[in-house]
């Protein structure tokens, strides 16, 4: 409930504000001298009275009012009203008047100030309110005139005036501007321009540029002054020389108005100073510098960023100095690789502004980038006495080698003038690198151990400040043992040693090779090679243990010292220890068997024994075991595989098939009988027709009226000319397989053709008027019988050879894989047997050009 009070005051209070401020206003501009009591609204109620029309009944009007219609009205500004019941105002004297509505005495009426009738550029405001134009303020009062966007009065935005009804209120606001009117950074030295421009209603008499805090600042104009009425304009530059100044420029202008008002511009103007310095050509070795600085005002925000070649560089310090801030990258020993192009992107910030520069540098370092070595890189260098050389190369690079300078090499630390320049060659590397290369073929006579190279102009060393190559002798060397001879399964030494001229305090460590000591297997140990060393004084002895000697173990070995002081070098011995089998000895493993390969091999009773198969054609003789190996007495035990023959015969087994009967002979064995097929198959069967003029064979399974099987899984080896001379097999006694039956059989079929016609008489009759016969047909392809569907009369032609008879019936039937035939031919009386009492049949197949001519014979 209080919320809501206090909230109808405050609205009430506000809208008698409003409606107190309305009538304030015009009451100002209304005269009262023409008003008449006689000329107000007749409501039967006496003079100052209203109608009150809810009671109908008058009701009289409070002083500071008065009666106006049916209302009660407040009285005007500059008017008052003491009494009640009044039908008019009093007017405040001349020159006076009220600070608000509704006056209710004399002494309320109090002096004024009149706003001015218009305002340009800008707004009224007293006691913190907006008034309007021409409105009238109490004396005393402080009236604010607020510019709009770039106008100015005087050097400010606003303009504060007294209201003491003696002073002049202004009522204009003026334009002044600098384009661009930003603030600016700039670089010591550049030149900027910008524009001062003054607008106004009112003549300017006086208009002017100058700078601040610029002692060694240039500002002058560039352009002519436009200067007419109330518009000024010109367009000026300047060059600032002071570092790191912070200041301003001025635009100022003199306006004609009764009295003098200034108006003024200012823009803030930056000066920034930049560079980079430094050691631009170096030695190795010594300090090089490069340095980045910008001017300092405690008002920048800097950044500092290095490269080298297009790479980040980390700058050593940031540190302010003289005024300056310094950024720089140190280097306090230079090498070759610090050659390069440096830049350095300084940033500067200020408030909102930024400037950024790129500076360049480039740097260069003397001296050589790669010191006096050896071309295996070592320094120093170390040989062993005695050894051979190929070749030895010492190298020294030089970086910036100017065309008056040489590259020498000396020989002598002290004097330096011991030169080798027949050893000497000079290569250009690239543009700066110069490259000098000694090389002799054995190690060179000097004074010391001690070569360099070094940089002469003049006869004078220009640069020496680096190490040569130390080139040390070693008497280090190893001694191979004397050669040796193993006997089978016995153990074998042999020895090495590597020697020093003094005892070292870390010995050598020797591995044995075989066959090559440069390779990389050498000998390790385990269950065939045992190694051991023993150190006596400057020596190293190291033997090594051949296991269990064999054939296999026959070869050369050598051996290697590594070691490790004064620096990490190889020994290899120059000489073979030949390891021999002495004489007497037997080993089954080397050995070759004639007619015959060793199949494998397996341990008995630590004797090595190897199973042997004999070559296609051969047998092991009937006292030969299949086993190659050395006896008690160190005797060889070598199979024996004898040289068999197997003939192979056809024997018809009926019309088209035969069986096969072999026999085979050797020193040792002979038989004649029955091939079980074990084993048989078409490749072989083939072979045995083409030896018997046929084209093609195939393998069968026959069956035989008794068992007598000699041999099993023949094998024949492919040739071209289809020989069976070195077909193997393995007598049937003697096979770990199944037993055969006697339907197991090997057997064949021949053929010419891929088409193999068969026919079997099967009935056949003779009388005295006529004869009969009936036969079977099949068709056979690669030994299978055929479909003899499409197989019809019209397939054959029939010749019957006696001309005593002639057909008289023909009949052909199909039936799967087979065709029945049925001829009768009749005969002349008392014949009964014609001459040439047989029929050919000739038979034309669907699918082959080739005819088959089948003969049959009446019976």
């Amino acid at each position: 409930m209080l919320f809501l009070l206090v909230t109808f005051i405050t609205l009430y209070q506000t809208a008698a504000a409003t409606e107190s401020d309305e009538l304030l206003n015009r009451s100002r501009r209304f005269d009262f001298s023409n008003i008449e009591p006689e000329d107000a609204v007749n409501t039967g109620c006496p003079s100052g009275q209203i109608l009150h029309r809810s009671t109908d009944s008058c009701i009289v009007c409070n002083p500071g009012t008065y009666a106006n219609d049916d209302v009660c009205t407040p009285c005007p500004l500059g008017t008052y009203q003491d009494a009640s019941e009044s039908s008019e105002c009093v007017l405040c004297p001349e020159g006076l008047s009220t600070l608000q509505i509704g006056a209710r005495n004399e002494g309320e009426c109090v002096g004024t100030c009149q706003l001015p009738e218009e305002v340009h550029s800008g707004t009224f405001w007293v006691d913190g309110q907006e008034m309007e134009p021409g409105s009238s303020v109490p004396l005393g009062s402080t009236v604010e005139l607020i510019c709009d966007g770039a106008h100015v009065v005087g050097d400010a935005d606003s303009l504060s005036m007294e209201c003491d009804g003696t002073t002049v209120l202004r009522n204009e606001c003026y334009q002044t501007l600098i384009e661009p009117d930003t603030s600016e950074l700039v670089f010591v030295g550049e030149e900027v321009q910008f524009t001062c421009r003054v607008k106004t209603t009112h003549d300017i008499y006086s208009f002017q540029v100058w700078s601040q805090d610029y002692p060694n600042s240039i500002v002058r104009p560039v352009s002519e002054k436009t200067f007419e009425g109330g518009f000024a304009e010109q367009t000026f530059s300047y060059r600032a020389s002071e570092i790191g100044s912070i200041g301003a420029v001025h635009c100022r202008a003199e306006i004609e108005m009764g009295e003098t008002a200034v108006v003024s511009r200012e823009k803030i103007i930056g000066i920034v100073g930049m560079g980079v310095t430094g050691t631009e050509e170096a030695f190795a070795r010594q300090p090089l510098k490069i340095t980045a600085w910008v001017t300092d005002n405690n008002r920048l925000d800097t950044d500092f960023s290095w490269l080298k070649d297009g790479e980040d560089v980390l700058a050593i310090s940031d540190h302010v100095e003289d005024g300056r801030l310094w950024s720089e990258v140190i280097f306090d020993s230079a090498v070759i690789e610090d050659t390069g192009s440096y830049t350095v992107t300084i940033t500067v910030r200020m408030w909102e502004m930024e400037l950024s520069r790129t500076l360049n540098f480039d740097a260069f370092v003397k001296g050589f980038s790669v010191e006096p070595e050896a071309a295996n890189g070592e320094n120093p260098y170390y040989y062993i006495e005695g050894e051979p050389l190929e070749e030895i190369q010492l190298s020294c690079v030089y970086h910036g080698l100017e065309d008056d300078q040489q590259l020498k090499w000396w020989a002598d630390p002290v004097t330096m003038d011991v030169f080798h320049d027949d050893w000497q060659t000079v290569e250009e590397v690239d543009d700066h690198m110069t490259r000098s290369t000694i090389v002799f073929g054995s190690w060179p006579e000097i004074p010391g151990d001690h070569l360099a190279c070094g940089v002469l102009e003049d006869g004078a060393w220009v640069d020496e400040s680096h190490e040569g190559i130390t080139i040390r002798k070693l008497d280090y060397a190893i001694e191979m043992g004397s050669d040796v001879e193993g006997r089978p399964n016995e153990e074998v030494q042999l020895t090495c040693t590597a020697s020093a001229p003094e005892s070292l305090e870390h010995p050598p460590t020797v591995t044995w090779f075989r066959d090559n000591a440069h390779s990389d297997d050498h000998l390790e140990d385990g269950p065939y090679f045992i190694t051991n060393s023993v150190r006596e004084e400057a020596e190293v002895i190291s033997t090594l243990t051949i296991m269990d000697f064999s054939s296999n173990d026959v070869g050369q070995y050598s051996c290697l010292a590594q070691y490790v002081e004064p620096t990490y070098i190889e020994v290899y011995g120059k000489s073979f220890i030949s390891v021999t089998e002495a004489a007497g000895g037997c080993d089954a493993s080397t050995h070759e068997v004639e007619n015959g390969k060793i199949k494998l091999g397996f341990e008995q009773d630590g004797m090595m024994i190897y199973e042997v198969e004999c070559d296609s054609g051969y047998w092991l003789s009937e006292e030969s075991s299949p086993y190659l190996y050395c006896n008690t007495e160190e005797e060889l035990v070598v199979p024996n595989c004898e040289r068999v023959t197997i003939d192979m015969q056809l024997v018809a087994y009926d019309d088209y098939n035969h069986i096969i009967r072999v026999s085979y002979d050797s020193p040792s064995w002979n038989g004649a009988g029955l091939l079980c097929d074990d084993g048989w198959d078409n490749r072989e069967a083939e072979m045995l027709c083409r030896q018997n003029g046929f084209k093609f064979g195939r393998a069968l399974s026959l069956t035989s009226e008794s068992a007598e099987f000699v041999l099993t899984e023949l094998n024949c080896p492919c040739s071209e000319t289809d020989q069976t001379d070195f077909c193997s097999a393995r007598r049937y006694e003697d096979h770990d397989g199944s037993s055969c039956d006697i339907d197991e059989v090997a057997g064949l079929h021949c053929y010419n053709e891929t088409a193999d016609v068969r026919s079997v008489l099967l009935k056949s009759s003779v009388s005295k008027k006529k004869n009969t016969m009936l036969f079977k047909v099949q068709v056979f392809k690669f030994g299978d019988a055929i479909s003899m569907h499409g197989i019809d009369r019209s397939s054959f032609t029939v010749n019957i050879h006696s001309s005593e008879q002639k057909m008289r019936k023909f009949k052909v039937k199909t039936k799967g894989d087979s065709v029945l035939v049925e001829l009768v031919t009749k005969k002349k009386q008392n014949i009964l047997h014609p001459d040439g009492d047989c029929v050919t049949f000739t038979l034309r197949l669907p699918f082959s050009e080739i005819t088959h001519d089948i003969v049959h014979c009446f019976e």
